[in-house]
């Protein structure tokens, strides 16, 4: 891996706000992305964790996930991702459960300036037995590329 893979220009941080669909939570999800072949390349390795609230529960997720920007020399990107989450979830009258979770996403983000963009993303997760449950999840967000 070339020595300027950790350059500021191969990180960008979001911030997106994103609403829960099932449970209905309102929160954010700040994420850091990480471009390790080419600072304007179409990877991104994700890293994110957040909190959202609602009536019914408190949701913190920590994400794990590759990312694609598809048409990346363009202004308007089209973005796919996946990857492993690791989900808390706090309710009235039971104990907290943990779970493992594989979230998938599509999205687009347009650049408003150089380093600027803003973008609109939808989310669906999935947790396999033992504590089965199903997760959908949109944001709208800004990112800041360095």
């Amino acid at each position: 891996m070339p020595i300027d893979a950790f350059a500021a220009d191969h990180f960008s941080i979001g911030l997106p706000a994103e609403v829960n669909l099932v449970g209905l939570a309102v929160g954010v999800r700040p994420e850091l992305l990480w471009q390790p072949f080419d600072a304007e390349g179409a990877t991104q390795l994700r890293l994110a964790v957040g909190v959202a609230a609602g009536p019914e529960l408190a949701f913190v997720p920590l994400d794990l996930g590759v990312r694609a920007r598809w048409f990346p020399k363009h202004s308007a990107h089209l973005l796919t991702g996946a990857g492993w989450e690791l989900q808390t979830i706090h309710a009235a009258n039971i104990d907290p459960v943990v779970r493992s979770a594989l979230y998938f996403e599509v999205g687009l983000e347009v650049e408003v300036t150089k380093a600027w963009s803003v973008g609109v993303m939808a989310e669906v997760d999935f947790a396999p037995p033992p504590i089965f449950g199903f997760g959908a999840v949109a944001r709208l967000g800004v990112t800041r590329e360095f």
